[in-house]
């Protein structure tokens, strides 16, 4: 869009005035964010992307130093002759009274055999003053999922960021840096820490915690701050200044942050150099985990047997009237299972799902353990709306040798389950 206030006229201004990219910055942006490929072929024959060098090499090595260009080789074994790379890099420097941070898109299109096609492109400049404001001129960005362009003459730009449209993380930032004297001041000096430049400036301008954990070189807990982690780093931020004070430098902010929370939750004194500046952290970190796994699992077990006890009272309810029921013949006994315990162990015994489908909760099922000699072989099914057996299983749901018996003495007593069933719903 046009420049229509003072602030956009200004910068537009000093824009005509920057330099073009120098071919010191062109060669440092060739060398360091591109990778130097070499095309090996079935022959041992290798290519150099970088200078169009051809060479015999060897089959095994997966890097080389080409003889031409010195340069060091990842090595390729494919067919191919064609690589195309694309990077953006970025120069950061003062113009006027601004912080300028430049984006330029570099492009290189290599053939084997043949040197390199390299550009450099400017797409992108923000302008950012001392109180945090930021004018964007630069081209306009098509950005989706699938292909990030920038298209367009250089002019003003909607700066927008929530939208992160012109935050650009670029690969490699050029060495030499040249910043406002109040980001000096507030800490800042060579690195971004794998934050944007626009991420970096705004943070320790606005944010005096996040310009603390800069001071204090406490980079991961910096990007855990100006992420999605604010309210984390909030939460424990009395924990943070015990570290500060003791010298403890956070070297993975995800973890450390995380066995806060765990020594929170034992409730441990945060505020205890012993405990925050862990001097194993991951051994630490693995005993509080497995702690909390041990009170999980006592919790879980306090909760499914309150559950149970309940699942007890109903199925006594519902199918209390057929716990006298036991049916014998010769040496085959089979009778009602009359706890909700009782399924737990024939689940296990037999390896089925009677419990884990809750079969005491089904209204139409009666459910049997029928026993040899007094040793259990299958689980018996009857459905009380059709009156007659419907599964007899042993382990893993495969029928016993007694299968046939069982289901033969359990059919022929089905009166006695009738008879239950009408004493049943004369109570209901």
């Amino acid at each position: 869009m046009k420049a229509r206030t003072k602030l956009h006229h200004r910068v537009v201004e000093l824009a005509a005035k920057l330099p073009a990219p120098s071919n010191e910055q062109r060669v440092w942006a060739f060398e360091n964010c591109l990778k130097h490929i070499g095309y090996r072929t079935k022959k041992n024959i290798i290519s150099c992307l970088s200078c169009g060098h051809v060479f015999k090499g060897m089959q095994i090595l997966p890097t080389w130093d080409c003889p031409c260009c010195a340069r060091k080789l990842t090595i390729e074994d494919t067919r191919k002759k064609k690589h195309q790379q694309r990077k953006i890099m970025a120069f950061i420097g003062v113009q006027g009274e601004f912080q300028v941070n430049r984006y330029f898109e570099l492009n290189c299109y290599q053939r084997a055999g043949e040197a390199p096609s390299f550009s450099v492109y400017e797409i992108t400049q923000q302008w950012m003053t001392e109180d945090g404001k930021v004018t964007v001129f630069g081209r306009q960005r098509n950005w989706t999922y699938y292909h990030d362009t920038f298209t367009g003459g250089m002019e003003i730009r909607n700066w927008d960021p929530r939208t992160g449209k012109y935050d650009i993380l670029p690969y490699k930032v050029y060495p030499k840096i040249k910043v406002l004297p109040i980001f000096k001041r507030n800490g800042f000096k060579r690195s971004f820490y794998k934050l944007t430049p626009y991420e970096m400036f705004f943070s320790i301008l606005r944010d005096n915690r996040s310009e603390t954990l800069l001071k204090a070189n406490q980079p991961d807990l910096l990007n855990m701050r100006v992420g999605n982690q604010r309210g984390r780093v909030d939460r424990h931020w009395d924990s943070i200044k015990i570290a500060i004070r003791n010298g403890y430098k956070v070297k993975d902010a995800a973890t450390w942050l995380d066995h806060l929370d765990l020594l929170q939750r034992f409730g441990k004194d945060l505020r205890n150099p012993k405990y925050v500046c862990s001097i194993n952290l991951a051994l630490d970190h693995r005993r509080m985990i497995k702690k909390r796994e041990r009170e999980d699992r006592r919790l879980a077990l306090e909760r499914k047997k309150k559950q149970i006890e309940q699942e007890q009272m109903e199925y006594v309810r519902n199918k209390g009237v057929f716990f006298d029921l036991v049916l014998s013949a010769g040496d085959i006994t089979v009778r009602v299972l009359t706890s909700v315990k009782e399924f737990i162990e024939e689940a296990d015994r037999f390896h089925h799902c009677v419990y884990a489908n809750s079969y005491y909760k089904k209204p139409n099922s009666l459910i049997f353990s029928a026993r040899v000699k007094g040793r259990p072989v299958e689980t018996v099914e009857v459905d009380l709306g059709a009156l007659k057996v419907i599964q007899s299983r042993g382990v893993h749901n495969r029928a016993s040798a007694y299968n046939q018996q069982i289901v033969n003495l359990v059919n022929s007593n089905i009166h006695q389950i009738r008879k239950r069933l009408r004493k049943l719903e004369q109570t209901a």
